[in-house]
């Protein structure tokens, strides 16, 4: 399950990513934000959606608002403010309290329409949102396994720490541990925006994290 303070810390984490890009894209003589901007916005929403989903559900009208806005912010054509202010009312309204209910993700099915969301951005070029949402699937899974095996993860943040916990507690090997943290450290920057440009990401790492994810799942939570 998402803690509350992950969540608002994901939150925390979207509203500055947003708050350091140029407000408007209406500088003349330009119409749109240009390609590297919009894109990280894309990111940044989608990675939003996906995390609201999980928080207060589809019908949700913090879930609506993104997904009403997310064509507009891939041409460009959002002011970063708007966006940041639908996911500051969402984070407003998580820490007050009205939202319906964190959701375990348990079931394979959940982890696999969330992989085949992020699969579906790869493949549309928007790599950097599908590794972010691969990243929240990863995290949530390693909190999974940690209550299946009755592993204690009360002070656990983050993909690391779990990883960790769970080698500690010889729930898989060392190679399966090095690994999730490649993923953890692929999902870290992303979310971190630890680049200058988004080819610095390879989607190729992205497309072997989401097949590597898709095999981890078969193996440990079914």
């Amino acid at each position: 399950m998402l803690a509350e303070q992950d969540v608002l810390d994901r939150l925390d984490s979207m509203i500055r990513d947003l708050a350091i890009m140029p407000p408007s894209p209406f500088q003349p003589p330009a119409t749109a934000y240009p390609r590297q901007i919009a894109g990280e916005m894309t990111r940044v929403v989608t990675s939003a959606v996906a995390l609201c989903q999980a928080v207060f559900g589809e019908a949700s009208v913090h879930v609506g608002q993104l997904t009403e806005v997310l064509p507009q912010v891939r041409a460009g054509t959002v002011p970063a403010p708007v966006c940041k202010g639908i996911i500051q009312a969402a984070r407003d309204d998580f820490e007050g309290g009205y939202y319906v209910e964190l959701r375990h993700i348990v079931a394979a099915e959940v982890f696999d329409d969330l992989l085949d969301m992020a699969e579906h951005l790869r493949q549309n070029a928007y790599h950097l949102a599908a590794a972010s949402v691969a990243g929240a699937v990863l995290e949530d899974s390693l909190r999974k396994l940690c209550g299946a095996r009755g592993v204690d993860r009360s002070e656990c943040r983050g993909i690391s720490a779990l990883n960790d916990r769970l080698k500690e507690a010889e729930a898989y090997e060392q190679p399966q541990w090095r690994q999730i943290q490649v993923w953890g450290d692929l999902r870290n920057q992303v979310d971190h925006h630890d680049f200058e440009n988004a080819d610095e990401v390879d989607p190729n790492d992205v497309k072997r994290m989401i097949e590597g994810l898709q095999d981890f799942i078969v193996r440990y939570l079914t």
